[in-house]
């Protein structure tokens, strides 16, 4: 409920000044501008496709956007479907565990045999004709995330089922999904919308330490965010462990590391993974120690994917920069 009472205020917030006259933090919040194209994308239900990058805390952005549908007009029922159980899963037990969220989402059962589900083109079938079912009722929208745990066949198999659905329905389909993940859901070819999940800009940063800090010198707060950046995973560790203390944020850099706990360790790994290739090595380095530089997709996509390069947000052109300052002081010390 604490999320719902948040999400209800700010939402009252936005209505009571639709003028915003602070404009330019407007245009800083891109993890908000990512909220805005999504929810223009599923109230007039077109396909949508979000790129999660690793510690970007997507289950918490797509349970606040679930909200917001909800509330806003015109209305969308949401439900989120996580498909991290999937891990190592077959593709059997895939689709299977797909097939069965669909059900209870649309509700009403399947009551053709289960074993017209098995192959690839029985389950693109079945999927399909779930999908059709709801004919009726209120417009809904299945919110799934961690799609790199899936099965890829099964992924493919679902994505496809989605689109030939789309293709017979049209405008007056009353069910919506939004893909997100780490993979790169758009080689799937899909029609709509692709958004990327921002970090938080500094603006955002400071505004979310500060719900779990409550009034504090700003300053404290920018050195968390001089160290962190607006990586969402780290500033919700280090705002839950404030939090824990009554609200007092660590103010120098060893305290910092040691409130992101196991996070700091995540970030080591999967900097010696990608650095232990030369060519990936060289072009970390590069960007760490000269700053923002034009994106080069055959160097930096690797980099992006594995959740230490990103692009920068509110640029005139495609440019690459370091995530946070922390990942460039690990590596290059």
């Amino acid at each position: 409920m604490h999320r719902l009472d948040r999400r209800i205020r700010i939402l009252r917030g936005k209505r009571n000044g639709a003028f915003d006259a602070n404009q330019y933090y407007l245009e800083r919040a891109f993890r908000a501008r990512a909220a805005r194209k999504l929810r223009f994308y599923l109230r007039r239900m077109q396909p949508a496709m979000l790129i999660t990058p690793r510690w970007s805390e997507a289950r918490a952005f797509l349970d606040d956007l679930a909200v917001d549908l909800a509330l806003g007009r015109p209305a969308i029922e949401c439900r989120t479907l996580s498909m991290a159980p999937m891990v190592g899963r077959s593709v059997h037990e895939s689709r299977t565990w797909v097939l069965r969220a669909l059900t209870e989402f649309v509700g009403g059962g399947y009551s053709g045999p289960v074993s017209q589900a098995v192959d690839r083109k029985g389950f693109r079938l079945v999927v399909e004709t779930v999908l059709r079912r709801a004919r009726t009722g209120p417009r809904r929208a299945l919110l799934v995330h961690q799609l790199e745990h899936l099965h890829v066949e099964a992924l493919e198999d679902f994505v496809h089922a989605f689109e030939s659905y789309v293709g017979r329905e049209g405008d007056d389909r009353r069910v919506n999904v939004l893909f997100a993940g780490t993979v790169d859901v758009p080689a799937f070819e899909m029609r709509g919308g692709v958004v990327v999940l921002a970090d938080y800009s500094d603006v955002e940063a400071l505004e979310r330490l500060a719900e779990h800090t409550g009034p504090v010198d700003k300053a404290v707060l920018q050195r968390a965010i001089d160290v962190v950046g607006g990586v969402p995973a780290m500033l919700e560790r280090l705002g839950k462990r404030a939090e824990a203390r009554g609200g007092r944020l660590s103010e120098n850099r060893d305290e910092l590391f040691r409130d992101l706990g196991g996070l700091t360790d995540e970030v080591r790994g999967a900097l010696s993974i990608v650095t232990t290739e030369e060519t990936l090595a060289a072009r970390f380095e590069e960007v760490a120690q000269t700053g923002p530089l034009p994106y080069d997709p055959d160097k930096d996509l690797a980099l992006v994917r594995a959740g230490v390069l990103q692009p920068l947000y509110g640029g005139l052109s495609a440019q690459i920069m370091v995530r946070a300052p922390m990942f460039a002081e690990m590596a290059l010390s």
